[in-house]
């Protein structure tokens, strides 16, 4: 058992990090208070325990890369199935907010019938001529939002932009 020197707290000596320069080779703070004071540190200057934890992160794998790759490798090989869903669920989610910016960008509701739901809504090249762009999929959304939504695009609901792809107009026109 052992004393917090900050909460004051007989503690087990399980509730203690271990610290080869202290007498009892434990640190003096108790892993509660010891997290508590690095949060409060952390919280007044975030930038500089960034650089710190970079910076020591560089030296540890410049004296042993071979380790740190070893470490990476096991992981991933460890954990690949939840990496890999991981990663396909923010790929998802980014791919659904980039999409939901640009139709927003362009007005968020179909041009023709003013359906507003996102899941019916496309972008649709005004004059025509999406052939000659070649830009297919989440692609065309990305290259807009570049190039902060030029003029020449609108958002239709697919089957307005099935209509007057196929039929020239959509049939809500000539209503």
């Amino acid at each position: 058992m052992k004393k917090c020197v900050r909460c004051k707290k007989l503690k087990h000596l399980t509730e203690f990090r271990k610290n080869n320069r202290s007498a009892d080779g434990y640190q003096y703070r108790c892993n509660e208070c010891d997290s508590k004071r690095m949060k409060d540190r952390y919280a007044k200057n975030p930038e500089k325990y960034r650089l710190i934890r970079r910076e020591s992160w560089k030296k540890e794998y410049s004296k042993n890369p071979e380790r740190f790759r070893k470490h990476s490798h096991d992981f991933y090989h460890a954990n690949k199935n939840r990496l890999r869903e991981r990663l396909r669920i923010i790929q998802k989610n980014s791919r659904l907010k980039l999409r939901a910016d640009v139709l927003t960008g362009y007005g968020g509701r179909c041009k023709c019938c003013g359906i507003g739901e996102i899941k019916f809504l496309s972008i649709d090249h005004v004059n025509g001529g999406g052939n000659r762009q070649r830009k297919a999929g989440i692609k065309i959304y990305s290259w807009l939002r570049n190039n902060n939504y030029p003029l020449g695009f609108q958002v239709l609901c697919h089957n307005c932009n099935l209509a007057k792809g196929f039929y020239g107009e959509c049939p809500h026109k000539r209503q």
